[in-house]
C-alpha cells in the first residue's frame, strides 16, 4: 500500500478501546495511519475499501509478558507443581541454537494468527531478537540477567556480551530484564537497571510472583533457598534482604522509571501502596496463573487506585496457548470487572506497558492501523461479550495497515 492511498474497511461492529462499538462501522486511514473511525454514513470515500461481513474489528491485541523461546515446551512440564520444582524441570529442557530460533518462530506465528499484533518477549541469552527482527509484530525484546551468588560477578559482563550487535527499527526495541530477586543479586539489578537508564531503555522483571520468593526476600529461608542450595549458588555473599517484594523493587530503583512487573501475584497493602504511588505497569499472566494452581490476584482493586495492569501469556511451559483471547476469556470467568476494561487490559494497557500507546492500542484516528477482525455468532448484540463467552477465532490480523495473517470465515484454514 502507498503511503498516500486511502483505504477503509467496515464490518458488523467496531469495538475501538476508546469510545463505544459502533454498529455497521467504518475505519478508514491512509497508508499507515488511521484518520476516521466511526459510523459508514459519516465516512469520505476511499480508493480502497472492504466489507468483511459479521465480524468486529478490535485493537491489536498486545502481550505484555512471554518467553517465545520456551514455546517448545508446550505439555511438557507438569501443572500444579511448586515454582522451585518447575523451575529446575524447565532448565533442563531449555532450548538453544536452531531449536530456540525455530521456538521463537512457530511462537511469533502463533501470536499472530490468535490476534497479538505487539508483545513483550524476554530472552535468556538476547538471542530471540535476531528471529522476531524477520516477524511483522511489533516487539519490545528484554535481554534478560541473572546471577546471584558466584555467578554475580560474571552477570553484567554476560549481559552486555549478549546486546552487542543489536539492531532495532520502527517495529523493535529493547529492554533489560534482571530474572527476579531470588535469581539475580541486589547488586545485578542495580547495575542493570542503570545501564537501562543510560539507553533509555524499559525494564522488566518477575516480581511477587510466588510465596516462595517473599519468604527468600524476607527470610533468607524456603523452597527457593533450597533450590538455590541444590544448585551450588548461595555463598555468604547471597544476603537476607528482610524486605517485601515491593520493598526490593523500591530499594533497588525498579520503581523510578519505565518497568513491567509481571505477575505481582502476592502483595499486602503496604506494598500495593507502593505499586499505586510508581509508574510502574503489571503484567497479570491468568492462565499461567492457573497453571501454577493460584489464586487471588488484586488486578481489579489494582485497576481501581489507578494501576496501570495489562495481559500477558507467560510462555508456553505454563500455558497452552498464546492466545491472548483466551487470556481476556479468563478474567472474563472471574466477573470482577467489565468487558471493556478486560479489552483496554489486552490493547491499550499493554500499549502503554510497553512504550507504544501513542501510536497503537485503540482505533482513533492518528494512531497507526494496528487491528484484528474477529468472527462473531450470528445475530451478536453485545459483539464484545460474545466474544469473552466464545470461540470466536480471529480470522484477519493487520499491523500498520498491512494483512499478516488471514483466514477464511466459516472455515479453520
Amino acid at each position: 500500500m502507498k503511503a498516500s492511498e486511502t483505504w477503509s474497511v467496515s464490518a458488523e461492529w467496531i469495538i475501538p478501546a476508546q469510545g463505544s462499538p459502533i454498529h455497521r462501522g467504518l475505519m478508514q486511514g491512509r497508508g499507515v495511519a488511521i484518520e476516521f473511525v466511526g459510523p459508514a454514513s459519516q465516512a469520505p470515500s476511499a480508493q480502497q475499501h472492504r466489507w468483511l461481513g459479521n465480524a468486529a474489528i478490535l485493537p491489536g491485541l498486545v502481550n505484555a509478558h512471554t518467553h517465545l523461546e520456551l514455546t517448545c515446551l508446550r505439555g511438557q512440564l507438569p501443572e500444579r507443581r511448586p515454582m522451585a520444582q518447575w523451575l529446575f524441570a524447565m532448565l533442563h529442557k531449555r532450548p538453544g541454537g536452531r531449536k530456540l530460533d525455530a521456538s521463537v518462530a512457530e511462537g511469533a506465528a502463533e501470536a499472530l494468527a490468535t490476534g497479538t499484533t505487539a508483545l513483550s518477549d524476554i530472552c535468556h541469552n538476547n538471542s530471540a531478537w535476531r528471529t522476531l527482527k524477520k516477524s511483522p509484530l511489533r516487539k519490545l525484546c528484554f535481554a534478560e540477567v541473572l546471577g546471584i551468588g558466584s555467578m554475580a560477578r560474571r552477570a553484567m559482563g554476560k549481559l552486555k556480551k549478549n546486546l552487542r550487535g543489536i539492531k532495532g527499527d520502527e517495529h523493535l526495541r529493547f529492554g533489560v530484564a534482571p530474572h527476579a530477586p531470588y535469581s539475580t543479586s541486589e547488586e545485578v539489578y542495580r547495575q542493570a537497571i542503570a545501564l537501562a537508564r543510560e539507553r533509555q531503555w524499559p525494564v522488566a522483571t518477575h516480581l511477587a510472583e510466588s510465596e516462595a520468593e517473599r519468604q527468600f526476600l524476607l527470610r533468607g529461608t524456603g523452597k527457593f533457598f533450597d533450590f538455590l542450595a541444590y544448585m551450588g549458588l548461595i555463598d555468604l555473599s547471597v544476603a537476607v534482604h528482610n524486605c517485601t517484594p515491593l520493598a526490593f523493587a523500591r530499594r533497588v530503583g525498579l520503581l523510578e522509571g519505565p518497568c513491567i512487573l509481571a505477575h505481582v501475584n502476592y502483595i499486602d497493602d503496604d506494598e500495593f501502596k507502593v505499586l499505586a504511588g510508581s509508574g510502574a505497569s503489571v503484567a497479570y499472566c491468568p492462565r499461567s496463573n492457573d497453571f501454577f494452581a493460584r489464586s487471588g490476584h488484586r488486578y481489579a482493586e489494582m485497576l481501581t487506585a489507578g494501576i496501570n495492569v495489562a495481559l500477558g501469556t507467560d510462555s508456553l511451559a505454563s500455558n497452552s496457548s498464546l492466545d491472548m483471547l483466551e487470556e481476556m476469556r479468563r478474567v472474563r470467568l472471574d466477573g470482577k470487572v467489565d468487558n471493556p476494561t478486560i479489552l483496554r487490559m489486552a490493547t491499550l494497557n499493554g500499549a502503554k506497558a510497553l512504550g507504544w500507546d501513542d501510536r497503537i492500542g485503540s482505533l482513533v484516528p492518528g494512531k497507526q492501523a494496528d487491528w484484528i477482525a474477529v468472527e462473531l455468532p450470528d445475530e451478536a448484540a453485545h459483539p464484545l461479550e460474545a466474544i469473552l463467552t466464545s470461540k470466536a477465532r480471529v480470522i484477519e490480523t493487520v499491523i500498520a495497515g498491512k494483512t499478516v495473517f488471514r483466514r477464511e470465515a466459516g472455515t479453520g484454514e
